[in-house]
């Protein structure tokens, strides 16, 4: 599945031309766990998502891509990918001089010919790294608090209970990342340094004890995660990973 750059999501199917009644649980079950965009309703997206007809399913594709390793050890190969758009596999080579004898390797394993593409992909070249300014700001880079530095975990949308989307941007981190740990004391980070400014502490909860939760022994203080959530105050500066919701606790 992929979303279409008309904001419909896109289904490849094998052997239908139409999604039915299994299918279409199965993708509102898997929109449901935090993969629908902002504003979209689960049964509206399902009921205008497109089918397009695949000759190999991902499944196999999958299969055949495992079966890779030997022509990733061709110095000329750049990269391999099962591309969701295309349904095929794609090997990316350095430049046209290696195409025919990358196809070749990969004819050997037994893969059809309709179900890859070769292309020319340049190498990649380090522009960046995580402990440089990194707009919009993606997971795993370096932030700072109070003379510190730590990592970014992932950035997220927040629902309540009930899925309603509350309009703000997050990001989460550690707890022990924060000024007190199991406190919200609205700490302020950076990245890469508190130069840049990107955000405030805003959920961290508290320590519990078995007098308020029989599952932590007695006798200690317990969490049910080391994670603190963070309000994203440049909204440009955020690349969403997914969805949490919100039950009272992290």
């Amino acid at each position: 599945m992929f979303w279409g750059d008309d904001g419909r999501l896109n289904v490849w199917v094998v052997g239908q031309t139409a999604i039915g009644p299994l299918l279409q649980r199965a993708i509102g079950d898997f929109l449901a766990k935090g993969t629908l965009p902002a504003g979209q309703d689960i049964a509206t997206v399902v009921s205008h998502a497109r089918v397009l007809v695949a000759k190999y399913s991902f499944l196999t594709l999958f299969n055949w891509y495992s079966a890779l390793t030997p022509i990733m050890q061709d110095r000329g190969v750049t990269q391999t990918d099962i591309d969701d758009i295309r349904n095929a596999l794609v090997i990316g080579v350095a430049n046209e001089g290696v195409i025919t004898r990358v196809r070749a390797a990969i004819s050997t394993l037994g893969i059809p010919d309709d179900a890859f593409l070769v292309e020319v992909v340049p190498p990649t070249q380090q522009v960046a790294d995580l402990q440089g300014v990194v707009r919009p700001v993606p997971s795993s880079v370096q932030i700072a608090f109070s003379g510190f530095l730590w990592t970014l975990g992932w950035n997220a949308y927040r629902r309540d209970p009930s899925g309603i989307y509350d309009g703000q941007r997050y990001f989460f981190t550690c707890s022990h990342c924060t000024d007190v740990f199991g406190q919200n004391d609205t700490t302020q980070y950076g990245q890469p340094t508190l130069a840049s400014p990107i955000g405030v502490e805003v959920i961290d909860p508290p320590m519990i004890t078995s007098a308020t939760d029989s599952s932590c022994p007695v006798g200690d203080r317990c969490r049910y995660s080391d994670a603190a959530v963070a309000w994203n105050s440049a909204i440009h500066n955020h690349r969403v990973s997914g969805y949490w919701k919100w039950r009272g606790g992290v």
